[in-house]
């Protein structure tokens, strides 16, 4: 029986890595590159000009240094920007953003603004998809003024990095993660007993489309935690 279910996994990682290598030239590329704009502050209100900063900044933390993105110097689009003569209070236009994205060859481009008015403070937060001029991400904030701004700040950039990792498409490195974490576990499958990382082995095949960086480690520490489990019972 074990002998059936192995052979089947084996076949699956055979046409899984087969289809993943047989992706296009655009998911091809090493790594996705994106742009953070600095947020228009629509009403230029002085007691909240830091959030044009702030925002842009919180979202940048979770994405840092994670596996197939590449985040674009601000100081290279900042310096576009002046060069360009671009008006900072347009940077919440779509057109504007765009044409900055196609300068640096951006796969994704994030911007918002705020509006302050009486007691509310309305953030609106944005991704688009460059090669189809379309924006994927839309998160619209109403708050309190009197709200504890930073909490509010880091709520936005979790929602945000939760939905950003959804429409970027996998990368030649996820690709490469995928097949190396399928071969450690066929590696590791040596007995009929061991059905957790045969579980583990579907679970990876059910999530291969769409791959993305936070759906692969969790594989991966799944996997890390069976073999820790492995070790502590021999």
């Amino acid at each position: 029986m074990f002998n059936i279910l192995n052979i089947m996994i084996l076949i699956c990682i055979s046409l899984i890595s087969s289809s993943l290598f047989a992706q296009t030239n655009e998911n091809n590329k090493t790594s996705k590159n994106i742009i953070i704009l600095n947020f228009v502050n629509v009403q230029d209100d002085k007691d909240f000009a830091y959030l044009s900063q702030a925002i842009p900044d919180a979202i940048k933390s979770p994405l840092t240094n994670v596996q197939g993105y590449t985040l674009i110097k601000g100081s290279d689009v900042k310096d576009y920007i002046e060069k360009k003569a671009i008006d900072t209070n347009t940077l919440a236009d779509e057109n504007v953003c765009l044409n900055i994205a196609k300068a640096f060859d951006a796969d994704i481009i994030v911007y918002g603004k705020y509006i302050v008015a009486d007691n509310k403070i309305k953030i609106f937060t944005m991704a688009m998809d460059v090669k189809i001029e379309k924006v994927k991400v839309n998160i619209n904030k109403n708050l309190d003024r009197d709200v504890d701004m930073f909490s509010e700040i880091d709520a936005i950039a979790e929602e945000f990095s939760v939905q950003i990792k959804k429409i970027i498409p996998p990368t030649k490195v996820i690709i490469k993660e995928v097949v190396k974490t399928k071969t450690e576990i066929k590696e590791k499958i040596t007995d009929k007993t061991n059905r957790e990382l045969i579980d583990i082995e579907v679970e990876l095949h059910n999530l291969i489309f769409p791959v993305t960086p936070i759906k692969l480690m969790n594989i991966k520490q799944k996997l890390q935690k069976s073999q820790n489990q492995a070790e502590r019972e021999s």
